[in-house]
This record gives C-alpha cells, structure tokens and sequence, in this order.
C-alpha cells in the first residue's frame, strides 16, 4: 500500500499550554487493487515530538484546543511509558489522567461531572478506562463504556481511541489492537454536547496533586478521520516507539 501522509504540526514543549504553529489539510493515497488511488482529506495535529516526563512537583500538564472532541471523526494516538505495577500511574487509589476533559462538576459525591471525556488508569479496578458524559442535568453516563485490563509490560505502549459518530462506532485499543473493545450506537446519546476550552493531557483538570505522578508520554497525533489499526497511519505511528 502506497501512502504519503501530510499532517499539521503543533509544537508541544513542557510549558503549561501548547502553542498552535499550523492547522492544514492532508492527504492519504490509498492503492487499491485495482491500481486506482483515492485521495482522502483531513486535518491532523500532532503534539509532544520530544517525550515529555509530567510530574506534580513541576505541574506540567499539557493543555490542547478541545474542539476535535466535536469532530464527526477522530482518531486519537498517543504513546505511554507504563511503569511497573505499584509506580507512577499504577500506584495510588486516586486515577490518573492521560487526557481529561468536563465542563463543570455536577455532582460532588458521586463524582460526576458535565461533558466528562478521560482517558485513565485506575488502580482500584486494574484497567484502563476512556469515560464520557453528554451535557444533560444531571449528565448522563452510559451503563458501558471502554476498558482495557491492566496487563501490560512495563514499557512505552501505543494507546489509540477512535470514533466514527455517523455509524457510530467507538473504539479503543493499545499497541495495534491488543486487548481492545468497541461500542456502536450504545455510545453516542451520552457523547460530549459542549467544549470546555481545553483538553488537559497528563493530568486532571485541576491541578491537585493527587491527580499528578510521574508519567511520561509521546507523539500526541489526532487525526480527524476514523481509523482501525490496519491502517498505515496507524502502523507508522507504532513505528515511533521511544527505545527508553
């Protein structure tokens, strides 16, 4: 399969917000076997091209613009150092955030917030969880969403989310679709109605520190077309996995 890829590049440094350097079409030559080419446009972004080590003491949490949790389609790549079990983002009762996203809390009790997006590991419950909540009040969850075991080596790990609102169908899955599952239209009446103005990557919302720990994260690329992990975008991307 032939395939020239243009994305937009966003410049990510360890400062507290990311600064937008450009935002352009791309285009994706698919060789079909009949020989004929199809030409697909998007838009693409792409943050922290250095590894980024995150820590409470330094508070440097990254903030991006949210608007792609409104795209139709998305794709979302990240790469994950994952420490041993009872380390960093495996160690402590409280999640740990790796993208998170509401737009006001709701519910103090239960923890519920409006417009919730996250991307998290939980200790309590040994998985890795992506969780949403449309705009309603109270807002509304839905009864199943996506989770993955913890299971992993310790190690840089590829972690993908993507959704196609138009079938729909959501999916999220680590290093190339290894252990991963899927929703289809059970998802999309409790999906994100508003935007807050960023989406924090590497940490809560806040800055509290229970909510912080060591983690260390790479090649942030969201794409605003759905993939599955055949496509060659996404075995390019498992291509730049950090040796250390």
């Amino acid at each position: 399969m032939e395939t020239s890829i243009i994305v937009a590049i966003i410049a990510a440094t360890a400062t507290v917000t990311a600064s937008l350097i450009g935002v352009v079409g791309g285009i994706i030559s698919h060789r079909k076997k009949d020989g004929e080419n199809v030409l697909i446009g998007f838009k693409g972004r792409r943050y922290l091209q250095e590894p980024l080590e995150i820590s409470a003491q330094a508070k440097n949490r990254l903030k991006i613009e949210s608007d792609f949790l409104l795209w139709a389609q998305c794709t979302i790549l990240l790469w994950v150092y994952v420490p041993p079990k009872g380390k960093g983002l495996r160690n402590s009762p409280s999640n740990k955030y790796l993208l998170a996203h509401h737009t006001g809390e709701a519910n103090r009790e239960n923890w519920t917030y409006y417009n919730q997006f996250v991307l998290r590991h939980t200790s309590v419950r040994e998985r890795w969880e992506v969780q949403f909540s449309n705009g309603k009040k109270p807002p509304q969850y839905p009864d199943e969403y996506l989770t993955i075991g913890d299971g992993l080596e310790v190690g840089w790990h590829q972690f993908m989310i993507a959704w196609d609102n138009e079938k729909p169908k959501l999916t999220f899955t680590i290093d190339g679709g290894k252990g991963g599952n899927d929703l289809s239209t059970s998802y999309r009446p409790f999906w994100v109605e508003e935007l807050d103005e960023k989406v924090t990557v590497g940490a809560w919302v806040t800055d509290w520190e229970g909510h912080y720990c060591e983690t260390k994260l790479f090649q942030l690329l969201i794409l605003d077309n759905f993939l599955d992990v055949t496509d060659s975008i996404v075995k390019e991307h498992l291509k730049l996995k950090p040796r250390s």
